[in-house]
Order: C-alpha cells, then sequence, then structure tokens
C-alpha cells in the first residue's frame, strides 16, 4: 500500500516523465502517401485562391494603379471579343494564307524540361505537322503579324510602349505543360484558341518550394507526378489558379511563379514589357485613345 508521502513520489515520477516525454516528442511526419498531393499533379496539395476577373477594358490609370502597382495578376475576360484577330487567328487556312512563309522557332516535347530540341519551320510546314507530333511553337511574332496583332488601350500610354521588350506567339495542338518558374519582364498572356490553365505562386515562396530557383529560374518539379517527400515545405505554399480562355487575356505580374497547361488547339500572345515609372500625363485626354491599335504601328 502507498502510505507513506515517500512511497507517493516513488509511485508518481517515473509517471510523470513518462507522461513529459510523450508531450514533448515530435509529431511523426507524413511520408508518402500520407502528404496530400503527393504523386500527383502540381496544386493538388491543397485547394486553390480565386483571381480577379475583369469584364470591361481598363483605362491604362486603372490597369496601373489597381493591378500593374499591387502586382496583382487579374484575367481579363474577353477582351479580344469582336476583334479580327481573334476570328482570323482561329483559322489554319488563314495563317497559311497570310504568315505561311514566315519562319517561326519549334520546341520539340510538349512537355518543358528545359532541355527540349529547338528547331525552324515556317508556318506553312508547321500547320502541316503540329496535328500530328510531339511539337509547340514558341517563337518571337515576325512583323507581318504584328501588324495585325491588338494592343489594347490599358497599354497605348502611359510609358507601356516604350518599354515593350518581346511579343511571343505560343501555338500547339493542345496538351503542352511548362516548368514552374518566373520571368523578369511584365506579362499580358491572351489566348486566341483554346484553354489555358495556370498555376501561380508568389515569390516570397520560392526557398519554401526548393533551393533550384535561385540558380535555375525554375524548377525541377515533375509538374505531373509532385514528390511531396522531397519537398515538404510545398505542402504549406497557398497557390492561384487562373483558367483563361478564348478571348481571355491574363495580366502576370513579374516574378511570380506559374505553371501553364494548354488544352485544344491552343494559339497565345505575349506580350512583355520591363517595369517603368508610369506617367499619367501621357494619357490625356482619355478619349482620344482607341480601344485598341495594333502593337507593329
Amino acid at each position: 500500500l502507498l502510505d507513506t508521502p515517500t512511497s507517493v513520489m516513488a509511485y508518481l515520477c517515473p509517471l510523470f516523465l513518462v507522461l513529459l516525454l510523450a508531450l514533448l516528442r515530435p509529431p511523426p511526419r507524413c511520408h508518402g502517401a500520407d502528404l496530400p498531393g503527393h504523386m500527383q499533379p502540381l496544386g493538388s496539395h491543397r485547394p486553390p485562391e480565386s483571381i480577379p476577373r475583369l469584364s470591361h477594358i481598363p483605362s491604362a490609370e486603372e490597369f496601373h494603379e489597381n493591378w500593374e502597382k499591387a502586382g496583382q495578376p487579374v484575367v481579363l475576360e474577353g477582351l479580344l471579343k469582336g476583334t479580327e484577330v481573334l476570328r482570323n487567328w482561329q483559322q489554319d487556312d488563314y495563317l497559311r494564307g497570310h504568315f505561311g512563309e514566315e519562319m517561326m522557332s519549334i520546341e520539340v516535347g510538349k512537355k518543358e524540361d528545359r532541355s527540349g530540341i529547338a528547331d525552324s519551320l515556317s508556318m506553312a510546314e508547321f500547320l502541316d505537322r503540329y496535328l500530328k507530333e510531339d511539337i509547340y511553337m514558341v517563337s518571337d511574332m515576325p512583323e507581318a503579324m504584328r501588324k495585325e496583332w491588338p494592343l489594347p488601350k490599358f497599354l497605348l500610354c502611359g510609358g507601356y510602349t516604350q518599354n515593350l521588350m518581346f511579343v511571343y506567339l505560343w501555338f500547339s495542338s493542345g496538351g503542352t505543360k511548362s516548368v514552374l518558374h518566373s520571368d523578369t519582364y511584365e506579362n499580358l498572356h491572351c489566348v486566341v484558341s483554346g484553354q489555358k490553365e495556370f498555376v501561380l505562386i508568389e515569390l516570397k515562396y520560392s526557398e519554401t518550394i526548393g533551393p533550384e530557383y535561385e540558380d535555375l529560374g525554375y524548377y525541377t518539379i515533375d509538374v505531373d507526378s509532385v514528390n511531396m517527400t522531397a519537398r515538404p515545405g510545398l505542402s504549406e505554399v497557398p497557390w492561384h489558379k487562373a483558367t483563361v480562355n478564348e478571348g481571355d487575356c491574363l495580366y502576370l505580374p513579374y516574378e511570380w511563379l506559374h505553371q501553364v497547361r494548354s488544352h485544344n488547339r491552343n494559339f497565345g500572345v505575349n506580350v512583355w514589357w520591363i517595369p517603368f515609372d508610369f506617367n499619367a500625363k501621357e494619357c490625356s485626354p482619355p478619349h482620344e485613345i482607341p480601344d485598341f491599335a495594333p502593337i507593329g504601328d
């Protein structure tokens, strides 16, 4: 019987130590299938956060103040609706008849790994092959096409036209998958045909995802089957989903991490510009600025 204080303490002390050690022991780490999103496509580790969507064409001041200055991605729904380029560039026959002889840069392998084989084909040759082969076009827009591509009014004043860097075409039969990466330019990505899905992640989470971004500017993650065991920090990283449909454009602030998938016959255009000091005085009076103007003008 425990009939003395000493005997009671002798009994309780070991029990107390066992309980204390149990409380201090770290929780078991998740492995393999226990981690959400393990060996599943990028973005499966947690539900996405939404991206704002605009249904009107903003002025340059509105675009700069609300989106660019804030570093906030936004989908501009139907921005290209009603434009001739949306109607014409959806047709292979039109591209062949008007730009068939233009030389375009091509990459082999729709799943990007930054080691793809580059090639050069005429637009006509590409149109003969792209529905049957594992190739896609990623090419600087030739001058003849720039004369037709419409630059929206919010990029026509304030300094945007003076700071444009590149205009690129992305053209495939669908099914392309980019690596997770970022760009050092401001980016307006428009979809002429098909649909694109973007996984967007703020740059501040780059080290949490993995160390190679600092040296490479992209990640070596298999975007179809993410090994969460090798990247446990990714499970805590929030991400945003942007679905860009035919006629829509996505404003993507520079240095936001993104991974892109394309669906169906897919034709997209990137307009990149360097960050600059916006000059609102260039945008007055606003009624004199058209909704669109060819980028080649």
